[in-house]
């Protein structure tokens, strides 16, 4: 899967998309688990039409330390 082969490699970013994220509960734990296990290499972007919804989760992104500089 060339997804997996991806995520393996230090080389490449894997970029997912959530779409109807809400207040990105479920995308900060995935997040979180993909850390736990070393996978640091990966861009989830979260995409919901309620914008205070999104404002939740990247707050909730924030205080798990899970955003970065882009």
């Amino acid at each position: 899967n060339r997804a997996c082969l991806r995520a393996e490699s230090k080389d490449a970013t894997c970029d997912f998309i959530s779409l109807g994220s809400g207040n990105c509960d479920m995308e900060v734990g995935i997040a979180q688990r993909l850390v736990e296990k070393g996978v640091v290499n990966f861009r989830l972007e979260c995409l919901d039409l309620n914008q205070q919804m999104l404002d939740r989760g990247n707050a909730l992104a924030k205080d798990s330390q899970l955003t970065r500089a882009m």
